[in-house]
């Protein structure tokens, strides 16, 4: 049983990061934490967890960031590269 699960948790853990799975799990976490409902004991893990998907978030954003200036910066090399001749009139 202990060998499952610990499969399963590999699997889990090498599953790609979705964004938008983070967002919603953080909107999740923030209601519940909300409502006052939340045993105090699970209150500690429930932040981690938050604050773990919020940095994952800030990282893909980052990233993104920055693959989307590297797209920029090769077009507009590019556009500057072309021979005037190949330019419209």
């Amino acid at each position: 049983m202990w060998l499952i699960k610990f499969k399963q948790y590999n699997i889990m853990a090498k599953k790609e990061f979705s964004f938008n799975e983070a967002v919603v799990e953080i909107e999740k976490i923030l209601m519940i934490i909300e409502s006052g409902e939340l045993d105090v004991d699970k209150l500690a893990l429930e932040v981690k967890r938050a604050s773990e998907l919020i940095k994952q978030c800030q990282k893909k954003l980052r990233t993104t960031e920055e693959e989307i200036n590297s797209i920029f910066k090769d077009l507009h090399k590019i556009n500057q590269d072309r021979s005037p001749d190949l330019l419209p009139p």
